[in-house]
């Protein structure tokens, strides 16, 4: 809620669905890695970054998106 606040307060017409899509964007981001990091993989007993293009992607993403939601 304090999130949606805010937005609304910075003048955002549609906080809740900003908040919604941002944590979607995130969650999704941390998800993929896990997966390709074989993290989540009991037989695996170590785990690897996927690789330093990562850290790119998620920033290209984001900011493509706070792009969107502003205007």
């Amino acid at each position: 809620m304090e999130q949606t606040e805010q937005l609304t307060d910075a003048g955002l017409s549609d906080a809740a669905e900003a908040v919604r899509t941002l944590r979607a964007f995130v969650f999704g981001s941390v998800a993929v890695e896990v997966q390709q990091s074989g993290w989540a993989d009991p037989e695996r007993d170590t785990w690897t970054r996927r690789d330093a293009r990562a850290d790119a992607d998620f920033e290209r993403g984001m900011d493509a998106m706070l792009r969107g939601l502003g205007g």
